[in-house]
């Protein structure tokens, strides 16, 4: 069996690709198959990734040529493909544009050979840097608290922990699961990262990496995403006065993606009581979801990112942006 499957979802990214695949090919691990899916890219992403394909048997190209388009989409189309193939042990994904550090698949393996018979899903710290390499952040864990600990509930009701590019999940979890498709009731809007560790939470263990791993690039309109990462109170007080309207349609947002999750859970046989229990909370809303909430211990490692969802949960705010809709 081989070792390491890596997915690479591409769009446009011409500009910084190269320097993304050359830190793949430069990993300490050589063992590893990557296979990019490209969305119909208008620039030179194609052009770049064929000569990769052509220089290097561990690489291939697939263009999508389906009426299903958009990077969520991109990446469960990927993950079904990875599904009709031979089995890796791992599965990593890749964002087209960020650089992994040479030792990040062997730090990911060596950590996930603890957990060989265990449904795992791992994640890792990471910095983030600008469209000239620039560090913006040496740790995003540092900055905004994205490990989880032993806490199995709040990834339910708050993101932001867990990020794809710095992800791997292995056989068990992998065939363990099953995946969304394009047509799936909620697909297009429910990222497969945040996916597969709400049923890593559920089935078997969420491990992190306390180590920076990659160099997430925010570049452009994605310079905003620092912002969010350095919430302070402050901050959070300025953004529920100024753009309450955003906040709650980005809480909305989240909870449409558990709501969706927690229905194919249940819809796979996954019963369990605790997953009926966030949905109630969710769609009620309110003192009962607080209440809810503090039952399972649901926080944030930062004081203000707690309050926050907390007051959205109770006041009920998110509740005219939901888009889920029960069968």
């Amino acid at each position: 069996m081989e070792k390491c499957l890596i997915l690479m979802a591409t769009y446009n990214g011409g500009k910084y690709i190269k320097k993304q695949i050359e830190s793949i090919i430069n990993q300490s691990v050589t063992d590893w198959k990557l296979i990019v899916r490209d969305d119909g890219s208008k620039d030179e992403t194609i052009e770049i990734i064929e000569k990769y394909v052509n220089e290097d048997l561990r690489i291939e190209l697939v263009r999508n040529e389906s009426e299903y388009h958009g990077a969520y989409l991109n990446f469960w189309q990927l993950i079904l493909r990875a599904k009709k193939i031979e089995p890796y042990q791992y599965y990593f994904f890749a964002d087209q544009d960020d650089i992994w550090e040479k030792e990040k698949l062997e730090i990911f393996i060596n950590n996930a050979e603890r957990y060989a018979d265990i449904p795992l899903y791992i994640y890792s710290d990471m910095s983030t840097i600008d469209g000239s390499d620039n560090f913006l952040l040496k740790s995003v864990n540092a900055t905004m608290g994205i490990s989880m600990g032993q806490d199995r509930k709040t990834l339910f009701y708050s993101q932001g922990y867990v990020w794809g590019c710095a992800s791997m999940i292995n056989r068990k979890l992998f065939e363990l699961v099953t995946p969304m498709n394009p047509k799936t009731k909620g697909a297009s809007i429910i990222s497969h990262d945040n996916f597969y560790a709400k049923h890593a939470l559920i089935l078997g263990k969420v491990v992190f990496i306390n180590n920076a791993l990659i160099k997430h690039r925010r570049h452009g309109n994605n310079t905003t995403g620092d912002y969010s990462m350095r919430l302070t109170p402050l901050l959070v007080i300025k953004k529920g006065l100024i753009s309450l309207k955003e906040t709650a349609k980005t809480h909305a947002l989240g909870y449409d993606q558990t709501l969706y999750t927690i229905d194919w859970m249940i819809k796979n046989g996954i019963n369990e009581r605790e997953l009926l229990l966030i949905k109630k909370s969710i769609l009620t809303g309110g003192l009962q979801g607080v209440c809810q909430m503090l039952r399972f211990h649901v926080r944030r490692p930062q004081l203000a990112r707690t309050l926050g969802v907390y007051i959205i949960m109770l006041f009920r705010w998110y509740i005219p942006y939901l888009n889920y809709k029960e069968k």
